[in-house]
């Protein structure tokens, strides 16, 4: 008897960057949690310039086709009148080809390309919405509109979802981020302690802030490697102006961005996250735990899931510099390394490759088998 033949469907994966942060190796993770035998393509805004495309070599070297087209992405130059107009023919454009295409699936990676989920919704694609971002304030309201014309809204924390007005909060899904990432490594014994910090350096990130507490610090068997560079858009910090300023200059060291987060990580005796904002799940804080290396962060988003005060780490309240100094000055390489034993556990039951896409393909699945409901409800 022939064995029945599989049914293959078309998903396409919205994008809003080509770079290697936190939502860009979500969407690497996500495009290997589809169901087998689905025909999938990844499609990347051209409205900036990346020099290297790390995430699209990243995709072409799993075979995933990426297409650069028009798309109408909500970065913070466009958040007014004039912005939202001049993404009309971004949208237009993208609905044209999405009417071409009609696949089976569309799934939009973050909210800044939320215009696209009314647009899928219009050529009738079901559609899967996953906001890697805290939805606070009158923009996350007009945000939420938009998202929750989607088939299903997946966020990726606790703290997000409570960001979201009531008649969508109820809808949403939590799925932690989930990576495969190396077994921890010893930390060596001497020397100075390590500090790292890794991220982006937008304002937001609270570069400032715990530099101005590195200054603070008067212990001098301490370092700090900062990681990451400026943002392509939006407001940033000038992190090597703000560090040739310090009194202590001379225990911090700019390594700039680089794909090799893991290496620093291996060195690190501890890794700080001093964000002033809600950051929704930094990938920088799991990375961390899986490496065994606790976490200094701020009380604030996120951050609380993946860390438990006192436990995996610390919990600081946010942009106060002499709280984090004081932190600092009491780190030592033995509770460190007692702290990083616990992130370790937290990483194995809560952020792991396997349990992230087991969530995601079984989502998918049941969208695409009809067996989700479609809710389309707006806010009343």
């Amino acid at each position: 008897m022939m064995e029945a033949a599989r049914e293959t469907h078309s998903i396409v994966f919205l994008h809003p960057s080509d770079e290697l942060y936190g939502a860009d190796r979500v969407l690497l993770e996500l495009v290997e949690a589809v169901p087998p035998g689905s025909c999938v393509s990844v499609w990347l805004p051209n409205d900036m310039e990346y020099g290297e495309r790390l995430l699209t070599r990243e995709l072409e070297a799993r075979g995933i086709a990426v297409v650069r087209g028009p798309l109408p992405v909500l970065r913070r130059a466009n958040l007014s009148i004039p912005g939202l107009a001049a993404l009309i023919p971004q949208t237009a454009h993208a609905w044209a080809r999405l009417r071409r295409e009609r696949p089976d699936l569309l799934y939009v990676n973050t909210s800044a390309l939320a215009l696209m989920v009314p647009t899928g919704r219009a050529v009738r694609s079901k559609v899967v919405a996953h906001a890697h971002e805290h939805l606070g304030g009158v923009q996350g309201r007009l945000l939420s509109v938009l998202l929750g014309a989607a088939n299903e809204l997946v966020v990726v924390s606790e703290a997000v979802r409570r960001s979201l007005p009531g008649w969508l909060r109820s809808r949403a899904e939590v799925v932690h981020n989930g990576f495969a990432l190396p077994e921890p490594t010893d930390v060596e014994q001497v020397g100075p302690l390590r500090c790292l910090l890794a991220s982006r350096w937008n304002a937001w990130k609270g570069h400032d802030s715990v530099i101005k507490a590195w200054g603070l610090v008067e212990r001098r068997d301490i370092r700090l490697i900062i990681m990451g560079g400026p943002p392509l858009s939006g407001a940033a910090i000038d992190v090597p102006h703000l560090v040739s300023q310090l009194p202590n200059r001379e225990t911090v060291t700019i390594k700039g961005e680089s794909p090799l987060v893991s290496r620093e990580l291996a060195k690190a005796d501890v890794v700080l996250v001093p964000s002033t904002r809600p950051d929704p799940l930094p990938t920088i804080a799991i990375e961390a735990a899986a490496a065994g290396r606790s976490v200094v962060a701020s009380r604030i988003g996120g951050l609380p899931e993946i860390i438990e005060d006192g436990v995996s780490g610390w919990l600081v309240t946010p942009d106060a510099p002499e709280e984090w100094a004081a932190v600092l000055e009491s780190l030592t390489r033995r509770e460190s390394r007692t702290r990083g034993q616990a992130a370790r556990e937290k990483y194995e039951t809560s952020f792991t490759r396997e349990r992230f896409r087991s969530e995601i393909s079984g989502l998918l699945s049941g969208i695409l088998r009809g067996t989700l409901n479609d809710p389309a409800v707006g806010p009343t």
